[in-house]
């Protein structure tokens, strides 16, 4: 749980599956800045549900081509 907020937090395990991704996707997604929001606890990587909603939203397109929504 998250101290101040009470939210459960994920195990990158739980996200690539949400994801349909890999864990070593995901840990290259971090390495590169283009993953979800995370909260690093001394070497265990784990993430916010609201990270991960507010990642999904923020990637929702409705084409393929540019930047369109």
């Amino acid at each position: 749980m998250s101290v101040e907020t009470g939210e459960r937090l994920l195990a990158a395990s739980e996200v690539a599956e949400r994801f349909g991704r890999s864990e070593v996707a995901l840990a290259k997604m971090r390495m590169n800045g283009t993953g979800p929001r995370f909260v690093k606890i001394g070497g265990t990587i784990r993430y916010r549900a609201s990270d991960i909603e507010d990642f999904l939203e923020a990637n929702t397109r409705s084409q393929t081509s540019g930047e369109g929504d």
